[in-house]
């Protein structure tokens, strides 16, 4: 075989493997969110795939691994977006944080993208005491916790918070209460997306002011 031909079909196998990887995360994701994360089995997911058994574990090692898969194409879909609010202009501090932060949860109004949400969240509590999956689960917190640095430091580089602002605990607190924000509205306790984001406004309104410069 010479080289061109070789080259040919190179591209050729590396488009067979994405469009395979695809098809299994998509029909986890359609099983995931619409019969839960537990009854969508290995063997579920494959013959909603139509792949084998082996091609399945060709691309990933677990049905854990599937739902990381998941998390990690749910950032990379958002990461240009989460960058532009981050970089923002700011005009008020409040209204900026709040728009880093639905720009980080994008949250979704479909009921079904709310299944997957509320499965992903009981799964990822679950595995992550495995030591195998862990490090990816703390790597993706690490990610948004990044973010939300950012834009505090964003503040901070405008002069807009005051100097001896307890940013780390300001941050800390800024975080569970969007973690629990965010698992309240997947699981339906809000009426809908404006009454979320309307809620996180109020709470980080009270949380920041006090320390705004």
């Amino acid at each position: 075989m010479n080289a061109v031909a070789s080259e040919k079909k190179e591209p050729k196998r590396e488009k067979n493997a994405i469009a395979i990887r695809r098809k299994i995360l998509v029909s986890s994701r359609e099983l995931f969110s619409e019969d839960g994360y537990q009854a969508a089995t290995i063997t579920r997911i494959r013959e909603k795939a139509d792949v084998s058994i082996a091609t399945f574990y060709k691309y990933f090692d677990s049905k854990q691994s599937v739902l990381l898969a998941l998390l990690e194409d749910e950032r990379e879909t958002y990461k240009s977006s989460i960058s532009r609010a981050v970089e923002a202009a700011v005009d008020r501090p409040v209204a900026y944080v709040v728009s880093v932060v639905e720009a980080l949860l994008d949250p979704p109004d479909d009921p079904k993208l709310k299944m997957l949400w509320r499965e992903a969240i009981a799964a990822t509590i679950v595995i992550s005491a495995d030591p195998d999956v862990g490090p990816q689960i703390r790597s993706d917190n690490e990610f948004y916790h990044r973010q939300l640095e950012s834009a505090f430091d964003h503040l901070r580089s405008l002069g807009l918070l005051q100097p001896n602002a307890p940013v780390k605990a300001l941050l800390g607190v800024v975080e569970c209460v969007v973690a629990y924000g965010f698992q309240s509205y997947v699981c339906e306790r809000y009426a809908d997306r404006k009454s979320f984001l309307r809620q996180i406004r109020q709470q980080l309104s009270s949380i920041l002011t006090p320390w705004l410069a």
